[in-house]
């Protein structure tokens, strides 16, 4: 893990992490953390905001595990759901992995995504904690159904890598 400020990349050069043939291993978590101290950025110095991050204007290459990023589910989810079926057996998807369920509701404004905890994996079926907050196993709050007539699947993202630039402060 680096704890950066601001990291600039040239022209000509490369921000490297892992390597095709050597990736970073599963289990293992590579971070570049953009620190936080407290401070707004200075606008008088920095006027196009390009401080505190990663800037890059040459090559950047991040190898990390192989995981299936996403997948279509052979069952539609329903409200009170505490189980996922999904159409394929995930590669390193891990209990306390992060998931968005994807909405099928036509309401712009309440797409109805949820965010899910993994609490188990059993080949294709993941059981999920929809509020990891609550004690207990919660269900889903809403029914995940796929609309008809348009040969459409509902989808489930696992967000977690483990080769990541975040905020120290996210």
């Amino acid at each position: 893990q680096m704890l950066v400020d601001t990291v600039v990349v040239d022209t000509a050069g490369v921000v490297q992490i892992g390597s095709a043939d050597d990736p970073v291993d599963h289990g293992v978590a590579a971070r570049i953390v953009i620190a936080d101290d407290g401070a707004d950025i200075d606008l008088a110095w920095d006027p196009n905001q390009l401080s505190r991050g990663l800037v890059s204007h040459g090559t950047t290459q991040f190898y990390g595990e192989e995981v299936t990023p996403y997948s279509s589910l052979a069952v539609d989810p329903r409200r009170g759901d505490t189980t996922l079926t999904l159409d394929v057996i995930p590669t390193n998807w891990d209990v306390g992995h992060r998931l968005v369920l994807t909405g099928t509701s036509s309401n712009h404004r309440n797409t109805q995504d949820e965010e899910l905890e993994i609490v188990s994996i059993d080949g294709n079926i993941v059981t999920i904690d929809a509020d990891s907050d609550e004690p207990g196993i919660q269900p889903l709050e809403y029914n995940h159904l796929t609309p008809d007539g348009y040969d459409l699947s509902v989808y489930v993202a696992n967000v977690n890598r483990n080769v990541v630039i975040m905020s120290e402060n996210p």
